[in-house]
């Protein structure tokens, strides 16, 4: 398979640094860099799109083993109205840093250049993200459905604002089968989909390449044999 990377290399939240989880006497950070992708075979057949993700965790101080670094995190791509293609990047914590953030990037197909680009994060006034789950799918245990961190699992509406601006709105619904637990190693739910419904910038969704959302009920102890031994 080739990766081709569709724009300029993103350093997510704008600078690609970002508070993870605070605590007493230090804080989780990260360095996240990412591609949204074209995927295609050698001989140039494409496969579909998706996003490649690099990131980095440090720590600074010593904190609780308890601490907790919730987030849920959708992609989705697909052709808007206008014929031009969209790649949406939507992430949310829910606890520990706080932190929220969304790239929209629209690309021509017919030139394949990269039309406009735009980031916001929770430094820009009036910008804000939500996840509504839909919960019609239960393919999760019975126990991890039923909290609030493993929702969008399930399924959903996705939608961001900056002022009285809708960046977009975007439901998204898995396909079957395609739910992965992580059987407790990380607490964490991924799922495979599509856009079923939506609109972005203005512009209605008429198609989608693929949906691919996570969600979390991490505790930091997950992480501690890791990051202490990046420390040493």
């Amino acid at each position: 398979m080739v990766l081709r990377p569709q724009g300029n290399l993103i350093p997510v939240s704008k600078d690609g640094n970002f508070t993870v989880a605070n605590f007493e006497g230090g804080r989780i950070i990260t360095n996240y860099f990412a591609d949204h992708i074209k995927v295609e075979k050698q001989n140039g057949d494409i496969v579909g799109y998706g996003r490649r993700d690099s990131e980095n965790l440090e720590l600074e101080g010593l904190p609780p083993t308890q601490l907790d670094i919730d987030h849920t995190w959708v992609h989705t791509s697909g052709l808007r109205a206008d014929g031009k293609r969209f790649f949406i990047t939507a992430w949310g914590s829910k606890t520990g840093g706080q932190f929220k953030f969304a790239d929209v990037l629209i690309v021509d197909p017919a030139t394949g250049n990269q039309e406009s680009f735009v980031q916001f994060n929770e430094e820009n006034p009036g910008f804000n993200i939500n996840f509504i789950s839909s919960l019609t799918e239960q393919e999760t245990p019975a126990e991890q459905s039923k909290k609030p961190e493993y929702q969008m699992a399930h399924g959903g509406k996705v939608t961001a604002t900056a002022g009285n601006e809708t960046l977009f709105e975007l439901e998204v619904d898995g396909n079957p089968g395609q739910i992965i637990d992580s059987k407790d190693i990380l607490n964490m739910v991924e799922a495979h989909g599509k856009v079923v419904a939506g609109s972005v910038l203005g512009f209605v969704v008429t198609s989608s390449d693929s949906a691919m959302w996570e969600t979390t009920d991490e505790k930091y102890s997950t992480f501690l044999p890791i990051m202490l031994k990046q420390e040493q």
